[in-house]
């Protein structure tokens, strides 16, 4: 879902039973809200967010991968990876508000964002190891630029999970920030 209120266009993933879980279509929505941000010279910022009160994002939707063959699980990859090259690389500023979880293709997400805001109750991880696969999003190079190789390693390979207070210490976060909405809006410019 996105609105667009002032120069700030909000990308909210609405799937809260499922905990913000990235599909194809959310990625494609994703991708396409960029396009359009960077189509209109009145949007001056992008802004993130998941739906409900328990999660940013908890990753991509395993339920989805798991009916995939080998060539439509490479498309989803693909996709998620073209969807957070668009953010990394976008020219307007794209700002993640994160509340709840952020694990996995949904921390990747974050990764991608050029500014991170959370809420002092958010978790972040890639638990990807835990299930036998590899975080498939960018997230592996895009977590050793932020926090460093070791601590990107210990992440990666132990599945470890970390609270706000520790993304803040590692360099992950712009701003820690309790009141989420309204840090968020002063950034992006958009009326309180």
């Amino acid at each position: 879902m996105t609105e667009h209120e002032g120069r700030v266009l909000t990308i909210e993933i609405s799937r809260p039973k499922q905990l913000n879980a990235l599909n194809s279509q959310v990625l494609h929505e994703i991708h396409a809200a960029l396009d359009w941000a960077h189509s209109d010279p009145a949007i001056g910022a992008v802004v993130i967010r998941g739906s409900g009160d328990r999660a940013f994002s908890a990753g991509a939707d395993l339920d989805e991968i798991r009916g995939l063959a080998v060539d439509e699980s490479q498309a989803f990859i693909h996709a998620g990876h073209r969807t957070m090259s668009a953010i990394a690389d976008s020219t307007v500023p794209v700002i993640a508000e994160v509340d709840g979880y952020a694990l996995g293709g949904g921390f990747e997400l974050m990764l991608a964002c050029h500014v991170v805001i959370a809420s002092d109750r958010s978790t972040f991880g890639l638990p990807e190891a835990r299930i036998g696969c590899i975080p498939g999003f960018g997230g592996t190079q895009r977590l050793a630029l932020s926090a460093g190789k070791p601590a990107a390693m210990l992440m990666m390979l132990g599945g470890e999970r970390i609270d706000a207070d520790r993304a803040w210490q590692m360099g992950l976060l712009s701003v820690p920030h309790s009141r989420l909405r309204s840090r968020q809006q002063r950034l992006a410019g958009s009326p309180s």
